[in-house]
């Protein structure tokens, strides 16, 4: 699904307006309408109900007004606070303003202390807010927050970004936000997200034409990527669906070797090895029974010497195989020398950050997949920096180092080369649990090794890995659900298909 930042909605918009001659207040009036069906849906019936409608300057206010009229058709008990002087209320929203007054609509200038309603609309700043609520604004939005009844925000919740996510000290927290048109970036980014508990986009009739061909390069992760998981082929063998080989592993991390391992195997791969100091591979053939376990040199050269000759389709570098001029060296080895597709993850990236240029030595596709921290020692920026910013980073650091980048979050971004950015949106917190990034490092593997192409491997498995924890808070919880659920969970996520 396409994502729009402001400044690509506005666009589209005004091509309906000049190009296709659509008067904005039909936009506005289907707005109004497809907002009044949500919410209608969502609350059963509003008749009798008690709803507050706040309302902005802007057009976004201009939506409030427009959807008081029909909340008021509808026999709900409405009243309208009106945050600005009338004199700023113009255009469309003046029109939609002088209806409710014919309408006997109450329309108050001033706040009460305490907000007696059953539902809240706000409609006070939409998608082009910027910088800080103050004021009446800022007021108003606080009395929504401290009270405690149903809250639907009109296109987006009032004080946040919806290019960056990025949120005002005082932004509306909704229950329920009902976009239009298109899914804005913003709604699905963090810190912006903790504040739509649900998020529905609904058409308001801009020309297909215009949104099928408009040229967006931001993606909302969902069922969608299903759609590129391979079929099986009932006449092949084990080599036939690939070969993933994981240099993971080292004493007290046998764990990360045995997860990443696992969740490649049960992904669809016909062969799993994974290679690791001898003394590792003893404990890890003790976990094993289909996976096999290669022993490595002590020196870091001959052990590479010795992956490198090793048939694979797809390599995993770096769970758990610790810090240190060893892990260095052999990961700047296997980067400059190994053909195929490369995968790399924790410890494998503490090596390259040391040095992120031996990216650009490497002979094929590369998918690194850093946590923020992780991304944050590759671009020597601290953590809160990363996430101010992080899709422009993101997007410079893809295309500079020609890699494929997932970083890893509350929301997962997967950055290609070419500038192509998927959004994962699916908070579940359930899976902020040690070992959950290899597992997710091992699916990407598997389905790189199946010959899918990295630049659908990599959001297919982070599409793949968040279904399965679904799953599994679904049946488990937040609380209780670890890593090797997510890895149990898979048939249920490749079911969805």
């Amino acid at each position: 699904m396409k994502l729009l930042d402001k400044e690509q909605m506005k666009s589209i918009e005004n091509i309906a307006f000049t190009d296709y001659s659509v008067p904005s207040i039909v936009l506005m009036e289907n707005a109004a309408h497809s907002f009044f069906n949500i919410i209608n849906e969502e609350t059963d019936c509003i008749a009798n109900k008690k709803i507050a409608v706040f309302c902005g300057k802007g057009n976004n206010g201009g939506d409030g007004y427009a959807i008081a009229r029909y909340l008021k058709n509808a026999n709900a008990e409405v009243f309208v606070y009106s945050l600005c002087d009338d004199g700023l209320i113009s255009g469309d929203s003046l029109i939609n303003y002088s209806i409710c007054l014919k309408m006997q609509i109450p329309i108050y200038k001033t706040l009460p202390e305490k907000l007696d309603c059953d539902i809240i609309i706000d409609s006070i700043f939409g998608i082009g807010f910027h910088g800080e609520a103050v004021g009446l604004e800022k007021d108003a939005i606080i009395l929504i927050n401290n009270t405690k009844c149903p809250t639907f925000s009109v296109d987006c919740p009032s004080g946040i970004d919806v290019t960056l996510g990025k949120t005002s000290e005082y932004a509306v927290k909704a229950d329920l936000t009902v976009t239009f048109g298109m899914p804005k970036t913003g709604l699905y980014l963090f810190p912006a997200r903790a504040y739509s508990k649900k998020i529905v986009t609904v058409d308001i009739s801009i020309p297909k034409n215009i949104t099928d061909d408009f040229n967006a390069d931001t993606y909302l992760l969902d069922d969608d990527i299903l759609k590129h998981l391979p079929e099986r082929y009932n006449g092949g063998h084990k080599g036939t669906f690939g070969r993933v080989l994981c240099v993971c592993g080292s004493i007290g991390f046998t764990g990360a070797a045995e997860l990443s391992a696992t969740a490649a195997q049960k992904s669809g791969v016909g062969l799993v090895s994974v290679c690791a100091a001898a003394d590792v591979c003893n404990i890890l053939a003790t976990k094993f029974t289909e996976i096999m376990t290669i022993s490595l040199d002590t020196m870091a050269r001959k052990a590479a010497e010795k992956i490198l000759k090793t048939p694979k389709d797809a390599l995993l570098i770096g769970c758990g195989i610790g810090k240190g001029d060893y892990q260095t060296e052999l990961v700047f080895e296997l980067i400059k020398n190994d053909g195929s597709v490369k995968v790399i993850d924790a410890d494998g990236l503490n090596a390259v950050s040391q040095n992120p240029d031996i990216l650009k030595k490497s002979k094929s596709p590369v998918i690194i997949t850093p946590h923020i921290a992780e991304f944050a020692r590759l671009v020597k920026r601290n953590a809160e920096e990363v996430l101010a910013d992080r899709i422009n980073l993101s997007k410079r650091f893809a295309k500079e180092y020609n890699v494929i980048l997932v970083l890893k979050s509350a929301d997962t971004l997967v950055c290609l080369p070419d500038g192509t950015l998927y959004i994962l949106s699916e908070p579940n917190s359930g899976m902020a649990k040690g070992g959950s990034g290899d597992v997710l490092a091992g699916i990407i593997t598997s389905f790189s090794a199946q010959g899918i192409a990295p630049e659908i491997s990599a959001p297919l498995g982070v599409y793949i890995h968040s279904l399965s924890g679904r799953f599994a808070k679904e049946d488990l919880g937040e609380y209780f659900m670890t890593s090797s659920d997510i890895i149990k969970y898979l048939p249920k996520a490749f079911a969805k298909r």
